[in-house]
């Protein structure tokens, strides 16, 4: 699945009540270590992408790029959005799930569509962790299910922002647990180098996937 942030924005959108800004962030990695981001202030979305919401951006771009590169695996049984008539919609009981079967390319080609991007891997952490080192987007206290949705079977979500005990520092949603989230940074290990991790329109050979488990 996939969360979004924002271009050219001034400010960390935290809730509809609540905007702040802040200055250049230091990330607290599980590690120990610190990571300057190179993104002063951002917003990124409270909620993830949902099934129909990225229904709406294939029935209006297509399941593909103009080069072929597939935006969607319209074909996986995992799938919950198909074509009905001339549109693509979320299947029933599933539109407000977050969106799967989204490849890194649809994921790309959705944010530009609104004008928004993926968030980094750091940025996303910052996003879920904060500045004081806590282990989840909540604090240290352990998982539960008033927090989280884990330990589920295979595909078994969960709608978004059903869990408001488990937000984050900034009252982002569903930072951990309900399924894997996309990001722009290659997935490689510890320490993070920002300028390496960070690719543009396409993965370094053997770089690995760019997401983040939530």
């Amino acid at each position: 699945m996939l969360r979004l942030t924002q271009k050219t924005m001034l400010r960390w959108f935290a809730s509809l009540a609540e905007c702040f800004s802040w200055e250049v962030a230091m990330v607290r990695r599980m590690s120990g270590h610190s990571i300057r981001l190179m993104s002063v202030n951002f917003f990124i979305d409270r909620t993830p992408v949902t099934n129909a919401q990225f229904a709406q951006f294939l029935s209006a771009k297509g399941t593909q790029a103009a080069d072929g590169q597939a935006w969607y695996d319209i074909d996986d049984n995992d799938a919950r959005i198909h074509r009905r008539g001339s549109n693509w919609m979320a299947d029933a009981g599933s539109e407000n799930h977050p969106v799967v079967e989204a490849s890194w390319y649809g994921a790309v080609a959705y944010c530009a569509w609104l004008g928004k991007r993926l968030p980094t891997e750091a940025e996303w952490e910052k996003a879920a962790r904060g500045t004081d080192g806590r282990k989840y987007p909540w604090g240290n206290e352990i998982p539960d299910r008033n927090r989280a949705h884990f330990g589920a079977g295979w595909n078994d979500l969960r709608p978004v922002g059903g869990l408001p005990e488990g937000a984050s520092p900034y009252d982002i949603l569903d930072l951990a647990g309900n399924g894997w989230e996309w990001v722009s940074s290659v997935y490689l290990p510890y320490p993070l180098q920002s300028k390496r991790r960070t690719r543009g329109s396409e993965p370094p050979p053997g770089a690995g996937n760019p997401w983040r488990w939530s």
